[in-house]
């Protein structure tokens, strides 16, 4: 099998920071492109799928399109990772662009595949995109347990502090759980404290106007620990989320979790209750009281331990990739 991989693994994003963790367990003769600029990575684009078996894409690109048709025209096997979806994700967060629409478009009608991250996502998507119902799959992001640190029973975490990501994306919908903490700190007399790590949004001028919000705009996924292990309770009220992966890595890092029943990283973890998942990411009461909740009684350990490590390694996700790629993979 020569496989030709074609994506991010640079940036500090989302994709980025999945497929860094993809190509550790790809085969050792699998092909980058590495050119720098997109005439030259056109022309290397032509050489190398002439030479490989299959090619998965993940994540967006306009290269993208060129590379399908050109795996089709030679016959080569290949597949569309998809970590987000531009459509929706424009809508939510009002930043919607039909040029960057037209070429997700133009993606999905021509890949053969389109592998969601997450079982969640799978069906979010064969119920928006019926047309393409039949070509769409799913393997749920892996986690790289091998390379995580062990975190010490020693950490000293701020019993106070809540943390979410995402920054002021409306996507995110960080600012309901301001509102959330507001309720809490006035009616019960606490003094809960908010860190928010993310690009700004059309959000965030409002989160920033609460007192107890600590604001991170651009923290490197290496440092991401350093802020895990200060918070007690991480939350994700994403009103859509592919899947998350920062909601495990919390978990992993010791925090207890609260995350919305629109995030797609609930696919792994089998221990989840109603009292760990938010059903309306806008309901202010909802929120609130699941968060005092959680913060009296942990549920750190019991979603920890509902995760099947073996299941849900990157390991296993790249073995059910490949095996998707030549039509070996049933669901």
């Amino acid at each position: 099998m020569r496989l030709l991989f074609i994506g991010d693994l640079t940036g500090n994003t989302g994709p980025a920071n999945v497929n860094k963790l993809l190509i550790k367990y790809l085969p050792k003769n699998t092909m980058f492109l590495v050119g720098k600029n997109r005439i030259t990575r056109v022309f290397e684009l032509f050489l190398k799928i002439r030479v490989a078996d299959s090619v998965l894409f993940s994540g967006m690109s306009k290269i993208n399109i060129i590379g399908l048709k050109l795996a089709n025209l030679f016959g080569v096997k290949s597949a569309y990772l998809m970590h987000g979806c531009r459509r929706i994700e424009g809508e939510l967060n009002h930043t919607y662009d039909h040029k960057s629409i037209e070429t997700e478009d133009k993606v999905l009608d021509l890949t053969p595949k389109i592998i969601c991250v997450s079982k969640h996502f799978m069906s979010w998507m064969k119920e928006n995109y019926p047309q393409y119902e039949r070509k769409i799959t799913y393997v749920n992001n892996g986690v790289d347990w091998e390379s995580l640190p062990v975190v010490s029973s020693e950490v000293k975490r701020e019993q106070d502090t809540l943390m979410a990501v995402g920054g002021g994306l409306p996507l995110k919908n960080i600012l309901t759980i301001c509102k959330a903490i507001q309720l809490i700190n006035q009616d019960e007399k606490m003094n809960l404290k908010l860190i928010v790590l993310g690009n700004r949004g059309k959000d965030l001028e409002e989160i920033l106007s609460y007192s107890f919000v600590e604001y991170f705009p651009h923290v490197n996924h290496s440092e991401m620990p350093l802020y895990y292990q200060r918070a007690k309770l991480f939350v994700q009220n994403s009103k859509f989320e592919t899947f998350g992966l920062a909601s495990i890595e919390a978990l992993i890092n010791g925090c207890d979790l609260l995350l919305s029943n629109e995030t797609g990283a609930k696919s792994i973890i089998s221990g989840l209750e109603t009292s760990d998942i938010i059903y309306n990411t806008l309901d202010v009461a909802e929120i609130s009281s699941k968060i005092k909740s959680v913060l009296i009684k942990s549920n750190n350990k019991k979603l920890l331990n509902s995760i099947d490590h073996e299941e849900t390694s990157v390991e296993s996700s790249v073995k059910r990739i490949k095996a998707i790629l030549y039509n070996r993979y049933e669901e």
